[in-house]
């Protein structure tokens, strides 16, 4: 069965635009939804003549087969050459992949094949199912994977394309009985290098900044508090790279000590939380420069920065609210009632939802950032919860709890109970590493630091000898960096602890399998940087209205386009040296009295994160000035594999310029925004 769709692409966004005119932004949502052995067909946004078809589900052993039409140069004469990417180019091929024309083996190994178009444009591929003796993969039945098609760079006059498709992977059929197992191998141990840095006195919170490459470290003297600063430290030495003083608060005769943080690498700024104040405060992160104090947020603990939406959030915990502030305009907004008194904060901007626990009601908040609803669960058997992290991978919510010593864990769907682990009095602090799946738990009246495995929900390892008050702690780059108030326990100075994951367990070598063949090879990879995605985001809820503007011999229109934020957290792997580059193109401008076509709109692309390695897309004139419009793909920015790592800002300029004559009426059109990598 094959079922038409519009194609899958997480990298795309859609942006209406309006003359006279309303320019609305919106997400394109595509739900999968066909049975096994199902494909679905899709077609271009750009061009309705190329089209391809991806299986919705893909059996575990089986080949992939994924098919195209219309596939042709720019000029027609030639049929594409496909570069194919799994995983966004996650997953990197063990073979030698032939280029069809030239014969050359590709370097770029997260090119795992390539397909070549007829004349016509028709072709069909047959991809391996990746393990680990054709990649660096292994897939499960139950899993989520993606295909991606690109063209362009393998063909001179190739036309530039990125399209892809999602799909699951299941089992093949249902499993019979399994024999009985031989005697397992020794199973092999985690091991870990622990290093302590001595970093001063009053260390409270850590965040990291991707975009500067340094960890920010709040600092505090003993009430009534004279000294606080906010340090700048180098995450390879450890040492301050600079320190920045607080203001000081005449009134109190104390400073506006700094205590909860969190950065915006987006606009260059560290959020801090005064508490003892009540207030909230923010700086910049090149100068450490004080930029504005915010007043009335009832003992504000944790912040959290949701970069694509401009938004922070700040627990006010005597309030029982989340506070709400605007990171472009510092700006105060609507408060986020809590039952309960609500402690650390953790976001999941995919799924727009915001999370916290509540230190008196055992509850787990649930708050959507679209409609600022919020949703309440048990956290069974808790007392004194303080902090929460959310585990997309895992699909999973892990609350820590002070006085019950232990993790809570629920389902992210059902938010059900799946089990509760222990691991010491004072759990404080908890931060995950998806590139290990390992948990890191600070317990601050145990003196330790818990280590979960949590493919098993088990503490595979306690570091003891050097945590004396563990108080917060950041995950970078597959190390965990923790802040230990050591002062509070007696020692002359406060410190920062990095635990990194030395080895891997060992599974062992099985013993003979029993009567039914099976066996399942579990294996774990730390990448060597970044794992996450490469994704682009619009507001969903942005809107903008191109304004009149006087002109002679024409009627012309000037707007801003919102914000478009690029974020790529690719590992080095993935990105395989390449960057990614940003585009869009307008559909036609319709209204009930008529229409007319993109080629009058144009636009100035600009940065709005500005970083070297990045550039922003040449000016595109409109048709009345001689140039080609937004009727077609135009470049919005690109960044090289030097620039790429972090979130970038785009914005750009619209210019609408239309003949005197054009039919009046409210005007409206689509301009369909694409990211893509590129090798």
């Amino acid at each position: 069965m094959t079922t038409s769709r519009s194609p899958w692409d997480r990298s795309r966004g859609t942006l209406a635009t309006g003359a006279s005119a309303v320019l609305v932004a919106s997400l394109i949502a595509v739900t999968a939804g066909a049975g096994p052995a199902a494909a679905t067909e899709y077609t271009s946004p750009t061009d309705p003549t190329v089209t391809y078809s991806v299986p919705d589900e893909v059996v575990v052993g089986d080949s992939i087969v994924v098919s195209g039409n219309g596939w042709t140069s720019v000029d027609g004469t030639q049929g594409s050459i496909i570069a194919v990417k799994l995983d966004d180019g996650a997953v990197s091929t063990t073979r030698d992949v032939v280029h069809p024309v030239t014969g050359a083996v590709q370097a770029n190994k997260t090119i795992y094949a390539i397909a070549q178009a007829d004349a016509s444009g028709s072709w069909s591929i047959e991809l391996e199912f990746p393990d680990l003796d054709n990649s660096d993969a292994s897939w499960a039945a139950g899993e989520q994977h993606s295909v991606r098609l690109l063209t362009g760079s393998l063909l001179t006059g190739d036309a530039p394309r990125s399209l892809g498709a999602e799909f699951t992977v299941v089992a093949d059929g249902e499993p019979g009985e399994p024999g009985e197992p031989g005697e397992p191998g020794e199973p092999g141990t985690w091991e870990f290098d622990v290093e302590r840095f001595d970093l001063g006195e009053g260390q409270y919170q850590i965040a990291y900044s991707a975009r500067n490459d340094v960890l920010w470290v709040t600092q505090a003297g003993a009430p009534p508090v004279t000294t606080s600063r906010l340090h700048k430290v180098d995450p390879e030495t450890l040492e301050i790279i600079s320190s920045y003083w607080v203001p000081w608060d005449e009134p109190t005769s104390t400073v506006e000590a700094v205590f909860g943080l969190a950065v915006d690498d987006t606009r260059n700024t560290v959020w801090t939380t005064s508490t003892r104040l009540n207030r909230v405060a923010v700086y910049d992160q090149d100068t450490g420069e004080h930029l504005r104090s915010f007043d009335d947020v009832n003992h504000g603990r944790s912040v959290e920065v949701d970069e694509a939406a401009g938004i922070v959030y700040v627990t006010a915990v005597n309030g029982k609210y989340i506070a709400t502030f605007d990171a472009v305009t510092f700006e105060r907004g609507p408060d986020i009632p809590v039952d309960g008194q609500p402690m650390g904060l953790d976001l999941d901007p995919a799924a727009g939802k915001l999370y916290t626990s509540t230190l008196d009601t055992a509850k787990l908040a649930v708050i959507d950032t679209g409609s600022r609803a919020v949703a309440h669960y048990d956290l069974p058997d808790a007392v004194r919860s303080s902090d929460v992290a959310i585990y997309p991978q895992r699909n999973r919510v892990y609350a820590v709890n002070q006085d019950s010593a232990d993790v809570t864990v629920l389902d992210a769907t059902s938010y059900d109970h799946v089990t509760s682990i222990p691991t010491g009095s004072g759990a404080l602090a908890v931060a995950p590493d998806p590139s290990t799946g390992l948990l890191y738990v600070a317990n601050f009246f145990a003196h330790t630091i818990s280590i979960i495995d949590t493919a098993t929900n088990t503490v595979v390892y306690t570091v003891t000898d050097t945590a004396v008050h563990p108080n917060h702690l950041t995950v970078v780059d597959g190390s965990a960096y923790v802040v230990d108030r050591a002062t509070f326990g007696g020692r002359p100075v406060d410190s920062i602890i990095r635990i990194t994951p030395t080895a891997v367990p060992d599974p062992g070598e099985p013993g003979e399998p029993g009567g039914s063949e099976g066996g399942i090879t579990i294996n774990a990879t730390v990448p060597d940087g970044l794992s996450g995605p490469l994704t682009l985001t619009i507001d969903p809820g942005a809107a903008v209205t191109l304004q009149r503007q006087e002109a002679l011999g024409r009627l012309r229109f000037t707007g801003d386009l919102p914000v478009v934020t690029v974020t790529d957290a690719r590992s080095t792997a993935a990105a395989a040296g390449g960057g990614w580059a940003l585009s869009a193109q307008s559909g036609p401008f319709v209204s009930d009295s008529g229409e007319f076509g993109a080629e009058h709109l144009g636009w100035t692309p600009q940065l709005l994160t500005p970083r070297d390695g990045v550039v922003a897309g040449p000016s595109v004139a409109g048709a009345l000035d001689g140039g080609p419009g937004l009727g077609v793909a135009a470049t919005m920015a690109t960044a090289d594999n030097a620039g790429r790592v972090g979130v970038t800002g785009v914005g750009a300029d619209l210019e609408l310029g239309l003949p005197l004559g054009t039919e009046p009426g409210g005007y409206q059109a689509t301009l369909t925004v694409s990211l893509f990598p590129t090798d």
